[in-house]
């Protein structure tokens, strides 16, 4: 089962997910970070820290960055 967390780079976010890696495998847990293209630069610096802790990965390695999300919403029978 898939499990997403909307991590906003905040404690409560962090908090969630360390809780969640306690009860379900972590390559089940997907992590879900909205840029709003203002934040301060360090909080990219404390993202990538935190997602390599979690995932046991090197910096960069094994994310996936999505610039677009495809339309959900599109009435497809019009």
């Amino acid at each position: 089962m898939n499990h997403v967390v909307f991590y906003s780079g905040g404690s409560g976010s962090y908090e969630a997910t360390r809780r969640l890696m306690e009860k379900v495998d972590v390559s089940d847990i997907h992590l879900l970070f909205t840029d709003t293209g203002i934040e301060h630069k360090d909080l990219y610096r404390f993202l990538l820290q935190t997602f390599e802790k979690i995932y046991g990965v090197e910096l960069g390695e094994g994310l996936k960055l999505v610039s677009e999300l495809p339309e959900l919403w599109d009435d497809k029978e019009s």
